[in-house]
């Protein structure tokens, strides 16, 4: 990192350009510093104010949910064959796929992800200064919320920063200069800022873990005293308005949300018996009378799975953003899957099975792709296979459901759900050798899915003996795709792979499952934006 020169100052004057002094003058939360922490209410509309800029295209809204993220994991189809690739989100998803980072409009994205995840650390830091220097009266309780919640976002957001231009947490890397934490402590004078600002372009990634591992210690224990989620279930299933911070906490950094992040941290860290207590923790608040639920294909059509998450953004333009990107003619600008996809990998048919449409009861498949109904290519299908079309499915995850009760879920982008911390718990099994112990989490879910029994594992169709030499790869290779089925829209599959150093990818686009990642490094590490090395 020593030849990176990270020009985070930048950022700052990018961000305050307009002001004569922006430690005056901070635009957070719509209301200028001199006030905003005069009150209660201004302070805490300075909070909603980061979890605004996280639903934006930048952050979770789009790229690091839906889109860009997605597509690095090769998701959607792109194929020329019938689709008008002079569109623009066409030819990003083409690139993405192919992990062609370095073109122009595509690192734009990632220059538009830096900013706004670093533009958000800084907005956080001047918060814990400002809330620190008015002292603000307010009973424990509500002060506990409104610096756990700010010491999660800051933690959440790094650690994306990381998983997106950072490497793997392996020995090799620990000591290389990549990029900074930033949890600077604010002072009254500008020029002592850019001094800290520059003295991070030194953070090795040991360092950085551990000032992300602090914040999360640092939240957890805030919260754990005084987040309402713990005594009141109503504090996760009362409708009521998103601003009010003791409802609606799924929508908020609540507490079982730190213990999730922490949990995806410390996998990813490669501390997975931690991980996974840190996952059971979580899943102790599943059932009746408690926060979360499994959803079921019982309850009232809910494409987000409300009930299962344990965090995520309350983006009103989610319905009309996923319509434009999922329906209509966005359909033919690559924002879909292939049947190939879909019943080559995601669903594949155990031996001396036909594979149906509906996946033989999947729910996931059911509830969140439907036929678009749309001819792609003309006299041979999108990947020239012969006459015919093939069917192309558009996620209808993000769709509103016709019944009205249901319809405010839409707007609801999960960002850790409990399927998650259950795969965390089960890879923590593989990776220990207690693959009975697996087995039975895996069909446990896949009942819970209403998967049809012969594609469990022990079925005459699916058999298994664990007691096989490659028993521990084939139980991965089933936790990779429970990640395909699982995670559409929600940013983790990238991640997964990245994280485990997958050879291979489903790739949409082709009617074979599987291809070869030529090129691990430059599939997933992403260079450093040059609006930071080139000064």
């Amino acid at each position: 990192m020593k030849a990176i020169k990270y020009n985070l100052v930048l950022l700052l004057g990018m961000l305050f350009a307009s002001c004569n002094d922006w430690l005056d003058i901070a635009q957070l939360g719509n209301e200028t510093e001199k006030t905003q922490f005069t009150t209660l209410e201004g302070t805490e509309r300075v909070l909603n104010g980061f979890y605004r800029e996280m639903m934006s295209s930048n952050l979770y809204g789009a790229y690091l949910s839906q889109t860009a993220i997605e597509a690095m994991a090769n998701r959607f189809v792109y194929n020329d064959r019938g689709i008008n690739t002079s569109e623009n989100a066409a030819t990003m998803i083409e690139e993405l796929s192919n992990h062609r980072y370095i073109e122009a409009n595509i690192e734009s994205v990632f220059s538009a992800i830096w900013k706004s995840g670093y533009t958000l650390s800084f907005r956080i830091n001047n918060y814990f200064k400002s809330i620190a220097e008015i002292n603000l009266p307010i009973d424990t309780d509500k002060k506990n919320i409104l610096l756990g919640e700010a010491y999660a976002i800051r933690a959440y957001i790094h650690f994306d920063l990381f998983r997106i231009f950072g490497k793997t947490y392996e020995p090799k890397n620990l000591q290389e200069e990549r990029l900074p934490y930033n949890d600077l402590d604010f002072t009254d004078k500008s020029e002592e800022i850019v001094n800290k600002l520059y003295s991070l372009r030194e953070e090795t990634t040991e360092n950085f873990f551990k000032k992300l591992l602090k914040d999360i210690r640092t939240a957890e224990s805030l919260l754990e005293k005084s987040d309402p989620i713990l005594t009141n279930l109503d504090a996760v299933t009362a409708d009521l308005v998103i601003d009010d911070f003791y409802m609606n906490r799924n929508r908020r950094m609540n507490y079982y949300a730190v213990l999730a992040l922490k949990a995806r941290v410390l996998q990813y860290m490669g501390n997975t018996e931690e991980a996974a207590a840190a996952a059971e923790e979580v899943l102790k608040a599943v059932g009746e009378g408690k926060p979360f639920q499994w959803h079921t294909a019982l309850r009232e059509a809910d494409y987000t799975f409300f009930s299962e998450v344990i965090f995520g953004i309350h983006y009103l333009n989610m319905y009309t953003d996923g319509n434009s990107r999922y329906y209509g003619s966005k359909v033919l600008s690559g924002y879909f899957v292939s049947q190939q996809m879909l019943n080559n990998y995601m669903f594949a048919k155990p031996s001396g099975h036909d594979n149906p449409d509906v996946a033989l009861g999947d729910f996931r498949r059911e509830c969140w792709t439907e036929n678009n109904g749309t001819d792609v290519g003309t006299g041979t299908n999108i990947f020239g296979e012969g006459s015919g079309v093939t069917k192309v499915f558009v996620q209808k995850r993000f769709k509103e459901p016709a019944n009205s009760t249901t319809q405010s879920k839409a707007y609801q982008q999960p960002l850790i759900r409990l399927a998650e911390m259950f795969y965390i718990i089960a890879e923590a099994k593989v990776e220990a050798g207690l693959y009975d112990d697996a087995v039975a989490m895996f069909n446990e879910h896949m009942e819970r899915r209403m998967v049809n029994e012969i594609y469990r594992f022990g079925h005459t169709n699916n058999p298994i003996d664990t007691s096989d030499p490659e028993i521990k790869n084939a139980l991965m290779d089933f936790i990779r795709k429970e990640y395909y089925c699982e995670f559409a829209g929600e940013g983790q599959l990238f991640f997964f792979n990245k994280r485990r150093q997958q050879n291979t990818f489903c790739d949409s686009n082709t009617a074979n499952s599987m291809l070869q990642i030529q090129d691990k490094e430059k599939a997933y590490i992403i260079d450093i934006p040059t609006i930071e090395t080139n000064i």
